[in-house]
């Protein structure tokens, strides 16, 4: 189960959703603040799954809203979108989606590769009889393969 497994650095380890509607009350507002200010620095942290919790803690600890989206505006890098861009770009100039495609799809599994952790893979193929997190068949076997190959 996930509360077995204590890092989860894909989403920050946000818990918040968890937790009751009057938050934690011994968190310390301002380190709170602090916190919530130093993820909101990091590139393009509007694009992660945990912003709404974060933003939430923010508020809820006496942030202020403008310092917020000026953060969030300042680092948006947009690296998703520009990939998006330049596919289409790509697409527009003559150049064939299945290629397109197959040009994403293997500099994603050259990135996985690059970061993929052995330890965590092994977690998600082997928690207690449940199946593999990634359940798309498109994304299992891919999934399955670099996991094959870092774990043996």
């Amino acid at each position: 189960m996930e509360e077995d497994f204590d890092e989860r650095p894909w989403d920050g380890g946000d818990r918040m959703d968890n937790e009751s509607e009057g938050g934690d009350d011994a968190e310390n507002p301002e380190q709170v603040l602090a916190e919530c200010a130093e993820k909101f620095s990091t590139p393009d942290y509007i694009m992660e799954p945990g912003i709404f919790s974060q933003l939430k803690r923010y508020f809820q600890s006496g942030g202020n809203p403008l310092q917020v989206i000026e953060e969030l505006s300042q680092n948006y890098t947009a690296v998703a979108q520009m990939a998006n861009l330049i596919a289409e770009w790509l697409i527009i100039g003559g150049v064939k989606v299945t290629d397109v495609q197959a040009m994403v799809e293997n500099h994603l599994k050259e990135m996985i590769l690059k970061t993929f952790d052995p330890k965590k893979g092994r977690y998600y193929i082997h928690r207690r009889g449940r199946n593999p997190c990634v359940v798309n068949s498109t994304h299992r076997t891919p999934y399955l393969a670099i996991a094959n190959l870092q774990i043996s």
